[in-house]
């Protein structure tokens, strides 16, 4: 099967089965923001998002490839990049795109780990830009989890029902030190993994 097969099933059958989803009503937010969610349970963050048009960071890795065409798919814009290749940029692409009042979508652990570590480009990305960040954290029912994957990554079964947490974190004070940034990344970490 060649590549590109691959590429558009993949996409064909993710989206067939996100439209089972069992979503419990989020309000989903008017105003830009960083929205952040751990790599493994991804997907029903982003398939949520897609509503509002928004961009999402993605990375150039073979994973980051099948997501960006689901993504794509969704109507989402991508910025392709991560911590490991080319962060610099990914930032500053980050930080003027939520400045001209994008919302963003983003993996904190992503793309390679460590599982459940709060990386701290979202929370200065929102210290630039003053765009608020939106932790999401959603509670499947029911899910394969791919158990040998660094981040346990987990696919939603077809009709199961999807809740969805959320914590507003205020956009980051200018005045912030890189100390606090980690700290403030520290405890975004900590709510995300907590369990609902």
């Amino acid at each position: 099967m060649g590549r590109k097969t691959l590429l558009f099933i993949t996409k064909v059958l993710f989206t067939i089965i996100a439209k089972t989803w069992r979503m419990e009503p989020l309000l989903l937010p008017t105003e830009p923001l960083i929205v952040a969610f751990w790599h493994g349970g991804m997907l029903p963050c982003w398939y949520l998002f897609r509503l509002l048009k928004p961009v999402g960071i993605v990375s150039k890795s073979k994973d980051g490839e099948i997501l960006s065409h689901l993504l794509e798919a969704w109507g989402y814009t991508l910025v392709r990049g991560s911590s490991s290749s080319g962060g610099s940029e990914v930032l500053q692409q980050m930080t003027n795109l939520a400045s001209n009042g994008k919302t963003i979508l983003i993996t904190p652990d992503g793309p390679r780990g460590p599982k459940e570590t709060f990386k701290l480009g979202a929370v200065i990305a929102s210290q630039r830009s003053q765009a608020p960040i939106l932790l999401v954290k959603p509670d499947v029912q029911s899910a394969y989890i791919f158990k040998k994957s660094w981040d346990t990554f987990s696919v939603p079964f077809p009709f199961t029902t999807i809740r969805f947490s959320t914590k507003k974190i205020e956009a980051i004070s200018p005045t912030v030190t890189p100390n606090e940034i980690e700290e403030i990344a520290s405890e975004c970490g900590k709510w995300l993994s907590e369990t609902n």
